[in-house]
C-alpha cells in the first residue's frame, strides 16, 4: 500500500512537468533545470576534480580545464564521455597547448590518436 502512496503524490508532479512542457504553467523553471542539467558534469567525473565545487563547473566555459583534468587523470570511461561530448578540435587544441597537461600525458595523447 505504501509504494501506491509514493505514486500517488508523484501524478501531480509528473501533470505538472508535462503541462509547463506543452507551455502551460511554469515553463521558465522547467528551461532554468534544462540548462543547469545541460551545463553539468556527470556525477562519475567527480573524483577527478576534487579541488573545486564540483557543482560550479560549467561544461562549455571550463571546457580547457575539464578536457585537460580528463586527459591527465581520467579513466577509459571519463575519456570515452569527454569524446563524446567535445568535439576533436577542442580536444586537439588542449593536447597541443595546455599547460595543465604533463608531458607524459601529452606524449600519450599524441601517440594514441597519431597527432604530430
Amino acid at each position: 500500500m505504501q509504494n501506491w502512496r509514493a505514486w500517488e503524490n508523484a501524478i501531480p508532479l509528473a501533470r505538472s512537468l508535462y503541462h509547463a512542457r506543452k507551455g502551460k504553467g511554469c515553463g521558465k523553471v522547467i528551461e532554468k533545470y534544462d540548462i543547469i542539467i545541460k551545463t553539468m558534469l556527470p556525477s562519475t567525473l567527480k573524483r577527478f576534480f576534487w579541488d573545486i565545487p564540483f557543482n560550479a563547473i560549467d561544461r562549455a566555459a571550463n571546457k580547457n580545464y575539464i578536457i585537460s583534468r580528463i586527459l591527465e587523470l581520467g579513466d577509459e570511461a571519463a575519456v570515452a564521455w569527454l569524446l563524446r561530448y567535445y568535439s576533436w578540435n577542442d580536444v586537439y587544441r588542449v593536447v597541443m597547448t595546455s599547460r595543465g597537461l604533463s608531458e607524459k600525458s601529452r606524449n600519450y595523447w599524441k601517440l594514441k590518436y597519431h597527432v604530430v
